[in-house]
């Protein structure tokens, strides 16, 4: 993983290590990305095939959300699949 991006996002006091809580951050992070995976992958076959990604991305124009940190997951996987 790339130090710059890991550091950035996750070593919120800049102290140049990822500390328990931080760690945690990363972890969340990690199974939120696996859970949007999961829901793509409909048919669980570990690959997302052209019409998941589809369906996918039509799900997520459709999705609201109330807290900014799930606004900013959205908007992070909005921005990927472009």
């Amino acid at each position: 993983m790339n130090d710059l991006i890991f550091s950035g996002m996750f070593d919120t006091n800049h102290s140049g290590q990822i500390d328990l809580n931080e760690f945690q951050a990363l972890w969340n992070y990690i199974h939120q990305w696996r859970g949007v995976f999961d829901g793509f992958d409909r048919d669980r076959s570990g690959h997302i095939d052209a019409n998941e990604l589809n369906n996918g991305q039509l799900e997520l124009r459709h999705t609201r959300t109330r807290n900014h940190r799930d606004s900013a997951f959205v908007f992070d996987l909005f921005v990927m699949s472009y």
